[in-house]
Order: C-alpha cells, then sequence, then structure tokens
C-alpha cells in the first residue's frame, strides 16, 4: 500500500469514527435551540414567569450596579 493511500485510509477512519460525536452535537444544537425558543416564548409571548423560571439558574447576574442576585431578582427583571 503506498503511503498516500494509507493516509487517504487513516483520514477516512477518523473521519467515520468522529461522525456520532458530531451527531451528538448537532442534536445538543436542536435541544439548546429549542430550550431558548421555549424560555422566549414564555417570557415574550406568555408572559408566565413560572413557566419560564424551568430555564432558569437559581443565581440572577445583572449588570447594574450592586445588584440582587436571589430568584425573585430575576422575577423583578422581567417586563411583566
Amino acid at each position: 500500500m503506498s503511503r498516500h493511500m494509507l493516509i487517504a485510509a487513516l483520514a477516512a477512519i477518523v473521519l467515520l469514527a468522529a461522525r456520532p460525536g458530531l451527531a451528538a452535537d448537532a442534536k445538543q444544537m436542536e435541544d439548546n435551540k429549542k430550550a431558548v425558543a421555549a424560555f422566549y416564548d414564555a417570557v415574550l409571548n406568555q408572559k408566565d414567569f413560572d413557566a419560564a423560571a424551568k430555564y432558569l439558574g437559581s443565581r440572577y447576574t445583572s449588570t447594574i450596579p450592586a445588584p440582587r442576585t436571589d430568584r425573585k431578582a430575576s422575577r423583578d427583571s422581567l417586563p411583566f
């Protein structure tokens, strides 16, 4: 087997082995997109904090000086 064919065969094996990882990344990306869309729908369309809260962490970080970081602060920051 020539050196070029060996390199091509190894490259093909590496690409085929990496393919399941790419599929997992694509599935994770789709799951993330669905979660973001559901969060925006709950906040902007339904104006339902309780529905949106399942997508929030336990800590709220604000960009204003001396912010509160409790869960109520995230509720107070939403426009409803």
